[in-house]
């Protein structure tokens, strides 16, 4: 079992250089707008945790503050990509 996992570990150190040099995503999006991002999708998933909505717009709640969390963490906005826009500082 153990060599297993050594033989594991081995690829994925030699595919992990090349996904990293062949990151696709870039940051497109501010520092400042990050944290507005990530402070607006915490509040919304308290929100749906608090049951604050009712069912529908409740999940409605939930799955755009996963989007606002997803981008804020990332960095970069699928919006912002399409439409070649960059607020990167």
């Amino acid at each position: 079992m153990n060599l297993k996992r050594m033989v594991v570990v081995e690829k994925i150190k030699k595919i992990a250089p090349v996904i990293i040099k062949n990151k696709k995503m870039k940051i497109n999006v501010s520092g400042t707008e990050r944290f507005i991002r990530i402070m607006l999708g915490l509040m919304l998933i308290t929100l749906f945790f608090f049951g604050i909505f009712g069912p529908f717009w409740g999940y409605t709640t939930l799955l755009i503050s996963l989007i606002f969390l997803g981008t804020g963490i990332m960095g970069n906005c699928p919006i912002y990509s399409l439409l070649d826009m960059t607020k990167k500082n």
